[in-house]
């Protein structure tokens, strides 16, 4: 194929619905793009509004930010039912299509392009196991979950767990790892407790969510022979502490906390003077009872 030269401004993410790039990539190719240049042309699809991009996103909008006006590009005369599988076929080499970004391209076919499993699988050079796999994951997770995969409101992790529902439980347990922003682990210890609950319980579980998790946090912790039950009580709450510790530490490390306005900063900062006084006290404690030891 001949390398071409395109416009930045005539490139289009025609296909992005298939693609979950995380900014950090985003961010590497800035660095390559800024220090070494473009290495390998992108390949799009020639459309009569542009050039759809197959493959080269992150090259694309790396160019967008370093202000590039022009980029080496392959040019295929394709349509749009190639042109996915063609995503999937420059992007096999490096594995950089995750099995979600797979499914969502195996769904289309099936659904915008009519094509049968087997049909797919001889298309895309793959068995009919790997086809039904992935089709069946995009399939069992509904469009309000994949929209926020897409959007980075959650990660794979927490789409993998979701997965384990079933479809009409999947949105309001979507809305709680949201809100509360929990942790892919945090997530799967909830959606584990709410598939072995029934539906007062799990009323519970969705209302108290945080509370349940520390809960489970806690019973999972294990003792030590050697302590009493005090002394465990206290290893127990130990390890709880760092938990939330490690949270709280978290968002306040967040780059985001430097971002607070006024108002924020004078509701927050109060409570968060008050605990200065308990960790005056740890310390002391801990000290002691260091000092107690030797």
């Amino acid at each position: 194929m001949e390398i071409s030269k395109l416009l930045s401004r005539d490139l289009n993410e025609g296909f992005y619905n298939y693609r979950m790039i995380e900014p950090e990539q985003v961010d590497k190719m800035v660095l390559s793009l800024s220090t070494v240049g473009q290495l390998q042309p992108i390949v799009v699809q020639k459309t009569e509004d542009g050039y759809n991009i197959i493959d080269g996103v992150k090259r694309y909008r790396a160019s967008k930010i370093l202000e590039i006006e022009d980029l080496d590009a392959f040019i295929l005369d394709v349509d749009n039912k190639f042109a996915k599988a063609m995503i999937l076929h420059y992007n096999r080499k490096t594995n950089s299509l995750n099995i979600y970004e797979q499914g969502m391209i195996v769904y289309s076919l099936v659904h915008d392009h009519k094509m049968q499993q087997q049909e797919i699988a001889i298309y895309l050079k793959q068995s009919r196991s790997w086809v039904c796999r992935r089709l069946g994951i995009i399939e069992h997770l509904t469009e309000e979950v994949l929209d926020a995969l897409r959007m980075g409101n959650i990660t794979l992790t927490h789409a993998r767990d979701l997965i384990k529902l079933p479809r009409g439980n999947q949105s309001e347990l979507l809305k709680v790892i949201i809100n509360q922003k929990l942790s892919s682990r945090d997530s799967k210890i909830l959606i584990c407790l709410y598939e072995k609950s029934n539906d007062k319980d799990r009323a519970y579980i969705l209302a108290h969510s945080r509370q349940v998790i520390t809960q489970n946090r806690y019973n999972q912790i294990e003792g030590n022979v050697r302590l009493s039950i005090h002394g465990n009580k206290i290893l127990k709450s130990m390890e709880l502490f760092r938990l939330q510790l490690n949270i709280l530490s978290g968002q306040l490390r967040s780059p985001a906390s430097s971002q607070l306005n006024n108002e924020e900063y004078t509701i927050l900062v109060p409570p968060l003077i008050t605990l200065i006084p308990s960790m005056n006290y740890l310390s002391e404690t801990i000290n002691n009872m260091n000092n107690h030891e030797k």
